[in-house]
């Protein structure tokens, strides 16, 4: 604890940052935290501040003030966390490849 009541001097580092976000639940998996599912991305740590993405599956819109609000109250119980800055990612699955150009034998181009 510092001298003056204020928040520790000690320098904040990815891995502290990492294990108290690993207390946060995936909203779509309750059983596994976000660290484990690889939710949490691009993570700097520098003087107490924390940047961050974090990668929200297809349809999580909806629970993402819910889990950005899980996500501060877990990084304000570190004693040298001054803020941070989320942003959000959405990882959509792949979609269909397209369709297979059509060929016409003896036709190189078709315009």
């Amino acid at each position: 604890m510092a001298i003056f009541g204020g928040k520790d001097d000690r320098k904040l580092t990815q891995e502290q940052v990492l294990d108290a976000l690993r207390s946060v639940r995936d909203p779509q998996q309750q059983a596994k935290d976000i660290v484990s599912l690889h939710r949490v991305r691009e993570l700097a740590v520098k003087d107490g501040r924390v940047w961050m993405t974090i990668s929200l599956p297809p349809g999580s819109g909806d629970a993402k003030g819910a889990l950005e609000k899980e996500v501060r109250n877990a990084l304000e119980k570190l004693d040298s966390f001054k803020g941070a800055e989320i942003k959000w990612a959405s990882t959509a699955s792949p979609g269909p490849a397209p369709p297979a150009r059509a060929t016409v034998p003896g036709v190189k181009t078709i315009i």
